[in-house]
């Protein structure tokens, strides 16, 4: 395996295993789900609170939508130079997901992508959802080579809102947000961040311990 660093950034260390692609923080592993993942997926948006914040997830959710999820529309985004991530608090509990997907222009310039991410309600407020967000925004910017990531979140869900305004994510418009659980539509706000603002908020820290053989720095 060959060992590559990517140091354009002046972020915490995160490490980076090609074969698994495997992302490391201080407390967090991030890494493709699985199908074996599906029953954790499914019980965790059961919760409507979660599922109301969410765009394109039915209420219920069931578990033939977690293997569909986990078995096409997940990797379709990996194919796609994307990712979707399982957020693990070391290695005994599944407390989210966080993904990239990408949206280039009918030219191929200006590569873009979406950023969406969720954590189950018995891990709110301990800021594991901001520490995903800067991994994989690291990641989208080193490595799938990205020159923007949006991200979108209902009104009346401002905590979303709010971990956004952290890394300098900045406000676009307020739009209309779909929410197939709600079975409606309802008020959004749509940010963007760019990488050079990025590297502005993103400072560097003390190196964490390497999961795999490739880091990110």
């Amino acid at each position: 395996m060959i060992k590559t660093a990517v140091s354009d950034f002046p972020m915490r260390r995160f490490f980076f295993a090609m074969d698994a692609m495997v992302l490391t923080t201080q407390r967090l592993v991030l890494k493709p789900f699985t199908l074996d993942d599906a029953d954790i997926l499914q019980a965790a948006f059961n919760d409507p609170d979660i599922l109301n914040m969410t765009g394109s997830k039915p209420m219920p959710y069931g578990i033939d939508d977690a293997r569909h999820a986990l078995g096409k529309r997940f990797p379709e985004r990996e194919a796609n130079g994307g990712f979707e991530f399982a957020i693990w608090r070391d290695s005994d509990a599944l407390i989210g997901g966080v993904g990239l997907r990408i949206c280039d222009n009918e030219t191929g310039t200006d590569r873009k992508a979406e950023l969406g991410y969720w954590i189950a309600r018995a891990f709110w407020g301990q800021g594991y959802a901001s520490e995903a967000v800067e991994a994989a925004c690291a990641y989208g910017f080193s490595h799938a080579k990205v020159e923007d990531i949006e991200a979108s979140h209902f009104l009346d869900n401002p905590a979303s809102g709010r971990i956004l305004e952290k890394f300098r994510f900045a406000h676009v418009d307020f739009i209309p947000l779909k929410s197939r659980a709600r079975g409606c539509e309802a008020p959004g706000r749509l940010m963007r961040l760019s990488a050079q603002r990025f590297r502005s908020v993103v400072t560097p820290r003390m190196p964490i311990g390497a999961r795999g053989e490739n880091e990110i720095s």
